[in-house]
Formats: structure tokens, sequence, C-alpha cells
């Protein structure tokens, strides 16, 4: 399978849906990422806004890659938060089923220590796993809360599936204090979206190349390991 060169085409949710479609004709865009539509999150559309979402992909011939769930990252501890992001992550896998779209990503609970909480973690990730496996549904775990590649590359681990991976952004990673050629070893294996962004040290967006983040070395390692 070849990557699939994609991305959110609504200018930080301040684009219309009609507007993202005129990029994409513009562009000549294949696949898009969706998080909203018409400047409301997915979960709070009506049957009515799904269904004209549905015609009009289906009428401009235009695939969605990748929806943002949008959850929040709770506390691993507070039940209460965990079922209610569990049921509308059930919700999203059918609204993903709708539009015929397989990759969800998803934050990770919030936690102190990987290693002393990995039980909690397990105990509230496998549910999630579950439902993306019985629905052939595959989860991307955003960075948040400044986690380090490290721990993304031991709950990876430790989990065993493959219906979890990560999404690499090096402009975070840089901004964790991590050099990003290293990130990229521990978690090579396991990247299910690379963002391609650049920034200076301070986070300012930079055309790619001319930031800090070793994108272009980043991209030969993408090459030589064949990612896809």
């Amino acid at each position: 399978m070849r990557p699939i060169i994609t991305g959110f085409l609504d200018h930080d949710g301040t684009a219309s849906f009609d507007e993202q479609i005129e990029l994409v004709n513009k562009h000549n865009i294949a696949n898009i990422c969706l998080r909203q539509y018409n400047q409301k999150p997915l979960i709070e559309l009506k049957d009515g806004e799904i269904k004209k979402l549905i015609a009009t992909l289906k009428d401009q011939k235009l695939k969605v890659a990748i929806i943002d769930t949008n959850n929040k990252s709770y506390d691993i501890y507070d039940d209460r938060k965990h079922n209610d992001t569990l049921d509308e992550f059930k919700y999203m896998v059918k609204l993903a089923d709708k539009i015929k779209v397989s990759h969800l990503f998803f934050k990770l609970p919030k936690f102190t220590n990987v290693i002393e909480e990995y039980e909690a973690i397990e105990k509230r990730l496998i549910p999630f796993v579950d439902v993306a496996l019985r629905n052939n549904k595959k989860i991307i775990l955003l960075p948040v809360n400044n986690y380090k590649a490290n721990i993304y590359a031991y709950i990876l681990k430790k989990m065993k599936t493959n219906v979890l991976s990560v999404a690499f952004n090096p402009v975070t990673i840089m901004l964790n204090d991590e050099p990003t050629t290293t990130a990229y070893r521990l978690l090579k294996k396991r990247i299910g979206a690379f963002m391609t962004v650049d920034a200076d040290h301070q986070g300012t967006p930079k055309l790619i190349g001319y930031g800090k983040t070793d994108i272009i070395p980043l991209f030969k390692k993408l090459l030589r390991d064949r990612y896809a």
C-alpha cells in the first residue's frame, strides 16, 4: 500500500466544506482528513448534514483518509469521562463506516508515569481497541500532553496490536526537546501518519526544510524504510 498524501483543509476551523472542496479541486487532491463539517464537530452532525456530506464526497469522487474523533484527554482514573469518551468513540466509528474511512485520530488519557501506571493505561485503551477491531478500524494516536516518543513506543510495544499506531509530528517532538531522528528510530515501525510540518525552536511555522526539525533527513529515512 502506497502512502496517501492528505491533510485537513479547514484552515483551523474557519473554512466551510464548500471552501475545502474548492481547495481539493484547485490542488487535485484525492483524499482529505475531516474533523468538522461547516464549523461543526463531526460528532454534532445531524442526519441531514451527514447525508449531505456523504453526497458531496460521492459527487466529488473524494475519499476521506482520516477522521479526528476530537476526543478530550481525560484523567485516566475518571470513570465517567472514560465511559463518555468510549460512547463518543463508538459513535465516531459508526460515522466512519458511513463515510467509508478506516483510520481515526485519538488522544491518550492523562497519566504521570507510563511504567507505573501501565495497567491503568492498558485497561482504558483495550475497550477502544476492541471497538476498532470489531469494525475493521485503525486508531492513530495524536501527540498530546507533551508525552515523549518513548512513552508512545512503550505503550505500542506492550499493547501488541496492529490497531494502534502514532501520528509523528516533528514539530511537537522538537518542542518536547527531543531529537526528531531519535524519536523516528523509536517509532518508525508504528507510524500511522507522518505530519509534514516544520518550525523553528520557538514553534514559529517555517517552509518545509527551513525549520529546525530535520524534516528533510526524516523524509530520507522514510524513503529508506519504504514507509507505507
